[in-house]
């Protein structure tokens, strides 16, 4: 038996949907090892931990395991304005001479991409890329896929819609939990732009399907998927989402004055095909903010506990 059939590495093991993975692998039975440049989220007992830049990694260590998931970029448009030489750096040099080793010792490569890409700077949108983009953010992970595809490396890119929902290592500034946690907080709901689209992908589903890919490699049925995969779970206008999210709570809306922000939407049918049961995975936004409340440990609304029984 190959002895490291059930061995993973975890690169950015401490962040939002690191955390969140490594929980979930280690319940599925999977032998995880991690790496973050931050301390391991209290609780989660990695086979070894690796407090380092991933960058820093040698084809010794890398030829233990059956794949290699990266989970560790510069991960919002913000990050990499203020930071674009670094962004560069992480987000693709680096991460190619990672998919390079790893190329070498024939182990998969599991990354993120982003599905931002389906976008246009108007309030419109296209399922087609477009390699002329506008921040930093997008063309670096663009250039990325592209040159990867290029190569012939044995690699998968999900390409994430904007992720939502609870984690070990939650984000609070991404759309859906900021506003679930000012309607719980402040009673209050801001929206910018709410004629502009967004793609949601819940913390979730988005487990689910990376568990998914993980028993695909150990069939050895990894090389049958293509070089990228949107992931998305919901899509509509954040107007629409706000208004749903502050009914949930009984909070007020808040109109701000728009910023010109982009739209995008992603397919949903690659991850709804896995997940199976549509009453599941098409879940209201009222049942959505009713998970994270109850994961938070939150009072849920008495109007949301009679309407969700």
């Amino acid at each position: 038996m190959n002895s490291k059939l059930n061995k993973v590495l975890l690169i950015g093991a401490s962040g939002y949907l690191g955390a969140l993975l490594a929980r979930d692998m280690l319940e599925c039975g999977w032998e995880v090892d991690g790496c973050d440049t931050r301390k391991p989220i209290e609780g989660l007992n990695f086979r070894n931990f690796f407090q380092m830049d991933f960058s820093d990694m040698h084809s010794d260590l890398l030829d233990d395991y059956a794949a290699v998931l990266w989970f560790a970029g510069h991960s919002t448009v913000a990050k990499c304005v203020d930071d674009p030489v670094g962004s560069v750096e992480n987000n693709f040099t680096n991460l190619l001479k990672l998919a390079e080793k790893l190329h070498t010792l024939d182990v998969p490569l599991i990354y993120a991409s982003t599905a931002s890409l389906y976008s246009s700077s108007q309030n419109e949108f296209s399922l087609i890329a477009d390699e002329q983009r506008s921040n930093i953010y997008d063309s670096g992970k663009l250039s990325f896929d592209i040159v990867l595809n290029g190569l012939g490396y044995r690699a998968l890119g999900l390409r994430l819609a904007t992720v939502a929902g609870w984690s070990p290592h939650i984000r609070w500034e991404t759309i859906f939990n900021a506003m679930n946690r000012s309607a719980y907080l402040n009673g209050n709901v801001f929206i910018t732009n709410p004629s502009n689209f967004r793609s949601l992908l819940f913390t979730y589903e988005f487990s689910m399907y990376v568990l998914h890919i993980l028993s695909l490699i150990k069939e050895n049925s990894f090389s049958n998927l293509p070089t990228q995969i949107p992931l998305s779970c919901w899509s509509g206008s954040i107007g629409s989402l706000g208004a749903e999210i502050a009914n949930f709570w009984g909070a007020t809306l808040e109109f701000g004055q728009d910023c010109g922000t982009y739209s995008f939407v992603v397919p949903d049918k690659p991850l709804q095909v896995v997940v199976g049961n549509s009453n599941i995975f098409y879940r209201s936004i009222a049942e959505r903010c009713r998970d994270l409340a109850i994961q938070m440990n939150w009072d849920i609304p008495v109007t949301a506990s009679r309407n969700h029984k």
